[in-house]
């Protein structure tokens, strides 16, 4: 049993301005919180930290996140995956960042945002999910990885914004994402099935 708990941490940079971050707590029910102290901690290490530092920040949130999907735990996997994409919102935006920097975490970046759309896609939580798969597209065009990571996350972004496209009933744009050339040339056969029916769908709209 969990419940919500936002909760605000503060620290100081060089400068001595005040900044807050808010996290929200998955908490156990009897209180423990023992995986949120810890996030808190990370995220408050990532301000002043440089890209190698941020990246282990991120990589440690990830693996904690990945361990709490697979156990089923997903409220804890938002948590975890929730930690990291705040954690590297807040250092990219404190300061000016490097083309070369930004390139170094985008990788990272896009496989935390698409598995955070695959649980919110879990739970139902359809607009979330195509927000989350949204910006790991949007993380992937910006990144500098191997273009064999590319074709093999690139499909997976988009058919997990399809879906959420089309739980939420946004037909043209579901259509759209499962008929991306990167869905197609993957031989995504769901993707396939889908795009097939809501064709179909579209095509009975207009007769009526």
């Amino acid at each position: 049993m969990y419940h919500l708990r936002l909760s605000s941490h503060r620290r100081k940079n060089s400068d001595s301005k005040l900044y807050n971050v808010e996290i929200s707590d998955w908490v156990m029910a009897d209180g423990a919180c023992a995986t949120a102290t810890i996030i808190a901690s990370d995220v408050r290490r990532a301000y002043s930290s440089s890209s190698q530092q941020l990246m282990r920040v991120v990589l440690r949130a990830k693996k904690r996140g990945d361990a709490a999907f697979k156990s089923g735990d997903m409220p804890g996997a938002i948590l975890q995956y929730d930690a990291s994409v705040k954690a590297t919102r807040d250092w990219s935006s404190r300061q000016a960042r490097t083309d070369k920097q930004m390139e170094s975490i985008g990788p990272v970046m896009a496989r935390v945002l698409g598995n955070l759309a695959l649980v919110h896609l879990r739970t139902g939580a359809h607009a979330s999910a195509h927000s989350a798969a949204h910006e790991a597209i949007q993380a992937l065009s910006m990144a500098h990885c191997p273009q064999e990571d590319m074709e093999k996350m690139l499909p997976k972004f988009l058919f997990r914004r399809g879906k959420a496209n089309h739980a939420m009933g946004v037909l043209q744009a579901a259509l759209d994402d499962f008929s991306h050339p990167a869905v197609v040339g993957s031989g995504h056969a769901e993707a396939a099935r889908l795009a097939m029916a809501i064709k179909a769908q579209l095509a009975k709209k207009k007769k009526k």
